[in-house]
């Protein structure tokens, strides 16, 4: 959902303004804040296909406050584990 909406997932718990880079930056891209007090903010998560070609977004965890990538397949297979059990 929060992919939907550009904002980051739980962001009511950032502090300050987080700053970000492009995925895949050019020597004129600037770093631009995400702020949770503005009102315009928006944040496109970086998305790619994996070596295995599944599509692969990467969120950003504020609790670990760091990128995560994740995987679509890895889910899936992950998720059916879990209903076999």
């Amino acid at each position: 959902m929060t992919i939907e909406k550009l904002e980051i997932a739980k962001d009511r718990v950032i502090k300050e303004p987080l700053l970000f880079m492009p995925s895949d930056p050019t020597p004129d891209d600037r770093p631009y804040a995400y702020s949770k007090s503005d009102r315009l903010k928006s944040h496109i998560m970086p998305s790619g296909v994996s070596a295995r070609g599944s599509m692969m977004w990467c969120p950003f965890d504020v609790h670990a406050n760091n990128h995560v990538w994740m995987e679509r397949r890895g889910l899936s297979d992950g998720l059916l584990a879990a209903m076999e059990e």
